[in-house]
């Protein structure tokens, strides 16, 4: 099950659970502009890969976004994770030129996706 646990003015978290455990979870937010979806933070337990539960949340959170008149979904992804990047790619989003280090001293490099309404 995906449920909403806590959403402010511009921003949201949803958690997946199954019984008790926690399965996944998925922030976002919006920016000051009122344009674009912020996506981050996405979190799905190995056990529960392949189910299903990414693509609620994803669902979730985009119907929270168009909900709000967003325009466009933005977030990043680690280029050595393809799964990760075939499933994203699998809900339309497209990579950008936008590249960086994961963070200081990481040798992991992570590429924005981004997704028109």
């Amino acid at each position: 099950m995906v449920g909403q646990t806590v959403e402010h003015e511009r921003s949201n978290l949803w958690v997946a659970v199954s019984g008790d455990d926690l399965v996944g979870k998925l922030f976002a937010r919006i920016d000051e502009e009122l344009t674009t979806v912020y996506l981050g933070a996405m979190w799905v337990a190995p056990d529960a890969r392949g189910a299903g539960i990414g693509g609620r949340l994803m669902q979730a959170a985009e119907a929270w976004g168009e909900d709000r008149g967003v325009t466009r979904y933005e977030l990043w992804v680690t280029e050595a994770n393809q799964a990760a990047v075939r499933f994203y790619e699998s809900l339309g989003y497209v990579p950008t030129d936008d590249i960086q280090m994961l963070r200081e001293g990481s040798e992991l490099v992570v590429r924005k996706l981004q997704r028109a309404i």
